[in-house]
């Protein structure tokens, strides 16, 4: 992964986690404005009360100022209005910053997809252009894999073929773990068969195979001391594909 796509990816989840945050305190909000009303509704209750206590006592005692009752019950019905009035229009409030809250979340979640699927093309690009799909999936694989990971599995022996357009290569390469190789193959030209054994040393570099034959029974088609690089492009348990220092691409299956 890119830096630059490090930093986008650092954006969005700094973002996400904001509109996360930014949800969880509008929640708070509600909690708390519905705690808020209920209080007052609790102590608009009680002060009904002891006004209505006090009111009884003093036109009890003074029947000429039965209008208390009134004055009293118009204030308080006045006041209940006004904060259910504040209720409605903070209810509506709280609804709308909850839906702006929620369309945010959305909008961050679907920027990381598109990064992601922007960062993946991006490192699709970098590889080869010849792979399949599932090739290239299992490239994207292979590039997180360390050296010494790739050479042990490369151990064991594995059939290759390679075809041109003039020439075909059938035949096998069997990698040891003490850093030497064997190979066998059948080279066809215009039709005509050579057939090559050799042994050398291998060994793995910045997931390139560097090889060198020591013996060959064929020096004019791979001479004593010839040296190789292969770039390998996916390794898995049964498959290897790598291009070879003529620009071919090699599929090998393990044997």
């Amino acid at each position: 992964m890119t830096d630059i796509n490090k930093k986008h990816y650092e954006q969005e989840i700094d973002e996400l986690i904001s509109a996360t945050k930014f949800e969880s305190n509008v929640n708070k909000l509600q909690q708390l404005s519905n705690q808020f009303f209920i209080r007052r509704l609790g102590i608009a209750a009680i002060r009904l009360l002891f006004e209505c206590i006090i009111v009884f006592f003093v036109v009890k005692s003074y029947p000429d100022l039965s209008w208390l009752w009134y004055v009293v019950f118009g204030a308080e019905t006045t006041g209940l209005i006004i904060l259910a009035v504040f209720w409605i229009l903070f209810k509506r409030k709280q609804e709308k910053l909850s839906t702006n809250s929620e369309k945010l979340f959305e909008l961050v979640n679907e920027k990381i997809e598109d990064l992601a699927e922007q960062e993946l093309s991006v490192e699709w690009s970098q590889y080869d252009k010849e792979l399949d799909e599932s090739s290239r999936k299992q490239q994207l694989e292979t590039a997180k894999l360390s050296d010494s990971n790739i050479r042990e599995m490369m151990i064991g022996r594995w059939s290759t073929t390679i075809e041109t357009s003039d020439v075909k290569t059938e035949g096998w390469n069997e990698f040891n773990e003490n850093g030497t190789f064997e190979s066998k193959m059948k080279i066809i030209t215009d039709h005509l068969p050579a057939y090559c054994h050799i042994r050398g040393r291998w060994y793995l570099s910045d997931k390139v195979i560097h090889w060198e034959v020591k013996d060959s029974t064929n020096t004019e088609l791979l001479p004593t001391g010839l040296e190789m690089e292969d770039e390998i492009l996916v390794i898995s348990e049964n498959q290897l594909i790598y291009r070879d220092g003529d620009g071919n691409l090699v599929h090998e299956q393990r044997i």
